[in-house]
């Protein structure tokens, strides 16, 4: 059988160094973001304009937005635990670039952001004998948006939750991912659900993730770059 080779811009990463992983991560988020951005402009507007829908006559651009929303809708949870995934990935790749400053023998985790985090967390004096106390004391106190991305990917998207309901809603001009706790005794029947509501677990904006995390990125660009990359301290891959 004759098979033909289509090149449509993937560039997936076999075997690289943490460089390159870094940028195959970063790529992904990016395209993510290119999706589901324009995904909440269209849910948003759409959503304002529909309870008028039999006021109001469907002009071109209004049936124009009509189908963007319905296509949207269809495809939002998934572009969104998608962003959720990528973010996830791009953390963890962030922080394998530290091995290039990071040279004490006794340093933290450069695979999982949340060991990496961990690692700083429990020794919170002295952990790099004061070398690296600046980056110690950001990753401790300034990273509070991987606890939510993790909380809310980890214990609700991917593995088994408590009970628990999701919905997408409205924050201002946001689209949220809003999680309610469901008590132990919850009846399907509206009534008893309303009279056991225990309130809002989490409040999750995307928007606001990528805002924290371009943030981290800026940061951790600044201070890694205070540092030779051609010393002794990083790995042969380098």
């Amino acid at each position: 059988m004759k098979t033909k080779a289509i090149s449509v811009g993937i560039g997936l990463v076999c075997a690289s160094s943490a460089v390159d992983r870094f940028l195959n991560a970063y790529k992904l988020c990016y395209l993510s973001l290119a999706r589901i951005l324009p995904e909440m402009s269209d849910l948003i507007r759409g959503d304002y304009f529909y309870p008028y829908a039999k006021a109001v006559r469907f002009n071109k651009s209004r049936r124009q937005l009509a189908k963007k929303y319905h296509a949207a809708e269809r495809f939002f949870e998934l572009d969104l635990l998608n962003c959720l995934i990528h973010f996830r990935i791009l953390a963890d790749r962030t922080i394998a670039l530290s091995r290039h400053f990071l040279s004490r023998s006794n340093v933290p985790s450069f695979t999982s952001f949340n060991q990496h985090k961990r690692f700083f967390t429990k020794h919170e004096y002295g952990a790099l004998y004061g070398t690296h106390e600046e980056y110690a004391e950001h990753i401790r106190m300034n990273t509070s948006w991987f606890d939510v991305l993790k909380t809310v990917r980890d214990d609700f998207l991917v593995h088994n939750a408590p009970k628990h309901l999701s919905l997408i809603g409205y924050s201002e001009s946001d689209l949220d991912l809003i999680i309610v706790f469901v008590p132990s005794g919850f009846s399907e029947h509206r009534k008893k659900f309303l009279e056991a509501y225990e309130g809002i677990a989490f409040q999750f904006s995307l928007r606001r993730l990528v805002l924290d995390v371009r943030q981290f990125l800026k940061w951790f660009d600044h201070y890694g770059c205070q540092f030779p990359i051609t010393d002794n301290s990083h790995p042969a891959e380098y």
